[in-house]
C-alpha cells in the first residue's frame, strides 16, 4: 500500500516554540593571589659596657729618690773603689807595712731611707660600643599567579514550528426515496391432495 501522507487542513496555522539553549565559549584568565610572608634581614643594634680603670697618680720625686739609692749601692761596689784608688788604698793599708801616708778624708756614706707613700687614685670610666648584629622579621606581600580556564555562555534561542489545526466538519445531504404501492394477492389456503 502507498504510504500515507497528510496533508494539512485550509484551517491549520503554524506558530513557532522557542527552545532556548546554550552556546560556551572557553577562555583562559590569569588569576592572582596575595598573600604575606616573612622574610628576614639583618641590622646593627648598638651594644655597649662601662670599663672601669683605676688609675692612679705617680709619685712626685720618684726619679731622684731612685738616684739616690743607686748612687749609695755604687759606693760599696769593688768597681766604684777601682775608680777611687785612694779610697782602695785606705782599705789594704793595714795589711802592709807601715808606711808613711797623708791622712785621708773620711767621706759620710749615705743610707737609702724607705717612706711609703699612699698616692691618691681615682676611677674612670669608658664606654665601649660596637654595632652589634641582629636578625629582623619583615612582612612582605608575596603575589602569586597561575592560569585558569574561564567558561563565558550566552542564551541560543533555537525555533521549533508548531502546527495547529481545527477539526473540519463536513455536511452530507441525502435525499428519500417515495414508496410506490404494491398490490397483493390474497393467499389461498392449501387444500389436502385429491381434494378440490
Amino acid at each position: 500500500a502507498a504510504p500515507y501522507h497528510s496533508v494539512p487542513a485550509a484551517n491549520c496555522k503554524t506558530e513557532v516554540e522557542v527552545l532556548v539553549t546554550q552556546t560556551c565559549v572557553p577562555s583562559a584568565e590569569n588569576v592572582c593571589t596575595t598573600e604575606t610572608v616573612e622574610t628576614e634581614e639583618i641590622e646593627y643594634e648598638k651594644v655597649c659596657k662601662e670599663v672601669i680603670d683605676t688609675i692612679c697618680d705617680q709619685p712626685l720625686g720618684y726619679h731622684t729618690i731612685a738616684k739616690r739609692e743607686a748612687e749609695a749601692e755604687a759606693e760599696a761596689d769593688p768597681q766604684f773603689l777601682a775608680a777611687h784608688p785612694y779610697a782602695a788604698h785606705a782599705i789594704a793599708a793595714p795589711l802592709a807595712a807601715p808606711v808613711a801616708v797623708a791622712p785621708v778624708a773620711a767621706h759620710a756614706v749615705a743610707h737609702s731611707v724607705t717612706a711609703t707613700v699612699k698616692h691618691a687614685c681615682r676611677e674612670v670610666t669608658t664606654e665601649h660600643c660596637v654595632d652589634n648584629p641582629k636578625v629582623k622579621l619583615v612582612p612582605v606581600e608575596v603575589e602569586h599567579c597561575h592560569t585558569v580556564t574561564k567558561v563565558a555562555c550566552t542564551d541560543v534561542n533555537n525555533e521549533i514550528p508548531k502546527t495547529t489545526c481545527e477539526a473540519v466538519e463536513t455536511t452530507h445531504v441525502s435525499h428519500a426515496a417515495y414508496a410506490r404501492p404494491c398490490s397483493f394477492a390474497p393467499l389461498r389456503p392449501s387444500l389436502p391432495s385429491g381434494l378440490g
